[in-house]
């Protein structure tokens, strides 16, 4: 999904005088946290899956 984001950020349209888009790497090369599972830990992710959530922040 990084390199659609990528990608999608060089459309022309996000690119203007008064509007763009930046690419911010925060997680590049990211390996989430992990649940004694196994399973990726998403509790450190907001509800918008966007943003980190109160847990990711303080990690």
């Amino acid at each position: 999904f990084q390199n659609i984001d990528e990608e999608i950020a060089a459309y022309p349209e996000f690119q203007r005088d008064d509007f763009t888009v930046v690419v911010q790497p925060l997680f590049t090369n990211w390996t989430w946290p992990e649940l004694p599972n196994g399973d990726s830990d998403f509790r450190y992710m907001s509800s918008d899956c966007f943003h980190l959530s109160q847990r990711g922040n303080a990690r």
